[in-house]
């Protein structure tokens, strides 16, 4: 995988970017949330935690079921060092995550975006 690619399926930045008005603003890959962090049936199962960077230093915010917050937000430090460790089965990450120095408002970080299921998952939408 190329080092742009892998950036813009891996990077907070990149998942909060993604998507459109009305619809899931994250992206399937979140940097401390499994899959099945992120399952649910309903809208009620879904919360929204911030991934590896909060919107107040560029990063995004993800979706996940509600009994999985505490785990995920637990795992945040050591997913979003180089520890390959923690990674979920099949992913691979390279390099830590450097948060930046920039408030975002727009996608997962708006003041409209809630967390819904949507195909089974938690995302985020606007």
């Amino acid at each position: 995988m190329t080092a742009l690619r892998r950036f813009i399926a891996l990077s907070p930045l990149a998942a909060a970017c993604v998507g459109s008005a009305s619809g899931p603003v994250d992206t399937d890959h979140a940097m401390v949330a499994w899959a099945s962090d992120r399952a649910c049936k309903a809208d009620a199962d879904c919360v929204m935690v911030d991934d590896c960077c909060p919107c107040s230093s560029g990063g995004g915010r993800i979706g996940v079921n509600m009994s999985a917050k505490t785990a995920v937000e637990a795992r945040r430090g050591e997913a979003c060092s180089t520890d390959n460790t923690v990674a979920e089965p099949g992913a691979q990450r390279v390099t830590p995550v450097t948060c930046i120095s920039a408030v975002r408002t727009t996608g997962a970080c708006a003041s409209s975006a809630h967390a819904a299921c949507r195909d089974g998952m938690c995302r985020v939408v606007e």
